[in-house]
């Protein structure tokens, strides 16, 4: 019965065109490296791996076309050279705690193109292990957030300017108001004077007309 299968085992080899069982493997890991470049090489999404120094691995075509650089001016390169200088020290503290946790989502740093023009992304990933289980690199996508912190922006300074004019019409009809009343003040006092000298001119006339009918 082992000498069956054996056989069968020996015949199926054959017909599939292995000359070993690891070429299995290495067909298997030639699918997974095909698959990895379709999902990340051609991905529409910007992707870097780096290394536990913070070093640049590998990037996909549509990093390069978003910074604007070529392969080889990237490859191998500290990823802090292609930040601004406060980002470099957010980079270097979350890329700590990234290897700790595992994982980072939201990170947002400002990175420099080559042409020297700035871009804030918003940068997601995982970290790698080896079979240890040991940190060999990351795997990080972003997406460039400038033009939504850009209106973000304007829309803050839209509601700030808001409200400062909301406070200046709010304390220039307080002010009116208080204006109305010193005049309903006055008004009122200046009228009482008038009305005073009516009434008791009044009462002169009157009492003179009385008299006279008296008479």
């Amino acid at each position: 019965f082992k000498i069956i299968t054996f056989y069968l085992i020996y015949k199926a080899i054959i017909e599939t065109g292995l000359v070993s069982p690891y070429d299995l493997l290495f067909r298997n890991l030639k699918q997974s490296e095909e698959r990895f470049r379709f999902l990340f090489e051609d991905a529409p999404t910007p992707y870097q791996s780096l290394d536990d120094q913070g070093r640049i691995v590998s990037v996909n075509q549509k990093w390069l076309e978003t910074l604007g650089l070529s392969r080889e001016k990237v490859v191998g390169r500290w990823f802090g050279d292609f930040l601004t200088p406060q980002s470099r020290k957010v980079f270097e503290e979350k890329l700590a705690s990234f290897k700790d946790e595992g994982q980072g989502r939201g990170i947002e740093l400002e990175m420099i193109r080559g042409d020297g023009s700035l871009m804030l992304v918003s940068l997601d990933g995982k970290t790698g292990r080896d079979e240890k289980g040991c940190f060999s690199q990351t795997h990080c996508v972003f997406s460039d957030i400038t033009e939504r912190r850009r209106m973000e922006e304007e829309l803050r300074r839209a509601h700030d300017l808001l409200e400062i004019r909301v406070r200046e019409r709010t304390a220039e009809l307080e002010r009116v108001n208080r204006d109305l009343a010193d005049f309903n003040h006055i008004a009122a006092h200046d009228l009482q004077e008038p009305l005073r000298l009516l009434i008791t001119l009044g009462d002169r006339l009157a009492s003179k007309c009385a008299c006279r009918l008296d008479m």
